[in-house]
């Protein structure tokens, strides 16, 4: 029993098919951080560009839909 234990361990610590998940986290946890880091430093005018864009957009695009009659 105690050796199936410390082969299951052994097997556990080498397999490495799950390496590019935990890569990948790192990475989304790393631009995430540094999203967070320029929306602080930026003290709300970024966010306000990105308002004033999705407004733009979605006020284009309601003027497309209504102009096509649907």
């Amino acid at each position: 029993m105690l050796n199936q234990v410390k082969l299951f361990v052994r097997d556990f610590a080498e397999d490495e098919s799950g390496q590019g998940i935990n890569e990948y986290a790192a990475i989304m946890a790393f631009v995430s951080m540094v999203f967070m880091l320029v929306f602080s430093l930026s003290q709300g005018s970024l966010a306000n560009a990105l308002i004033q864009s999705v407004s733009s957009m979605s006020g284009q695009l309601y003027r497309l839909i209504a102009a096509s009659n649907f």
